[in-house]
């Protein structure tokens, strides 16, 4: 936008391990954020395509060429690394430690923190039961993997939260606890038989679907039902989410500032 003279020296690779792109959504959006890259736009400057490799792994990075194998390394400016990382330390040190029923899961799990269904990280001793629990995309469930996103981690916390905060005896086989049900957060936790104990319902995931931006002010939407969006529609519902998600007022009124003032005036490339 503010350098078009030098758009046409611009050449963009994409490079993904497996063989798509945006794997979690449905495969008529995937096809859409494909055609995205194949006609990319700046403002009203059209730029080269993108050159997407799908099911390219990258075997080394050095100073001045990305190396895909034996024989081809991409050249680069500029690199930008989006892919995976490996496990804090704190996780793999806490993998070599736990039994063998972590050790089991790992097939799956991958160097995440096998957890049960109330995220209890497994492979402890009995008597540890319920003193140990992670959330978030350093552990899975074994018997139902989840995505590693910001919505599943903000599932667990809140689920978590409520079962310390109501007093659940988590050293139990199933988390139990005496008293009364809460009037909404408990109304479908059964009871135990001849006894008032409260048993705990055990974590699950509520899909509210996934939005994503694809440039040129235009994003895609995956929402429940099998309802899907794509364009300025799709874009508008994005960032009202984005709003919406901030934690205060203030933050509110400035993101919304900055993005009256980058359409009218353009990104503020001091700053970058």
């Amino acid at each position: 936008r503010f350098y078009p003279h030098l758009l046409p020296y611009v050449k963009i690779h994409l490079l993904e391990a497996t063989t798509t792109v945006l794997g979690a959504f449905d495969q008529s959006l995937r096809d859409v954020a494909l055609d995205a890259l194949q006609s990319p736009r700046v403002g009203e400057f059209e730029i080269a395509p993108v050159d997407v490799r799908l099911g390219t792994a990258v075997k080394e990075i050095n100073a001045t060429h990305v190396i895909l194998g034996p024989q081809e390394a991409v050249p680069y400016a500029t690199c930008v690394w989006a892919a995976g990382i490996a496990p804090l330390r704190v996780v793999a040190d806490a993998l070599n430690e736990l039994g063998p029923q972590q050790t089991e899961a790992q097939s799956v799990t991958r160097g995440r923190l096998a957890v049960d269904p109330y995220l209890r990280v497994l492979g402890l001793p009995s008597n540890k039961l319920g003193t140990f629990f992670a959330m978030g995309d350093c552990c899975a469930d074994a018997q139902a993997p989840l995505p590693a996103t910001a919505q599943v981690a903000a599932q667990q916390g809140e689920f978590l939260a409520r079962l310390f905060a109501t007093g659940y005896d988590t050293t139990q086989d199933i988390p139990t606890r005496s008293g009364t049900k809460e009037p909404l957060a408990e109304a479908f936790c059964q009871t135990m038989d001849n006894t008032n104990l409260i048993i705990a319902r055990p974590f699950q995931f509520l899909d509210l679907g996934a939005l994503t931006y694809i440039g040129d002010s235009k994003a895609l939407a995956q929402l429940p039902a099998g309802i899907k969006g794509q364009g300025g529609v799709a874009f508008a519902l994005w960032r009202s989410v984005y709003i919406a998600k901030q934690m205060s007022l203030r933050n509110r009124l400035l993101i919304f500032g900055d993005w009256v003032r980058g359409r009218f005036f353009g990104r503020d490339l001091t700053r970058l």
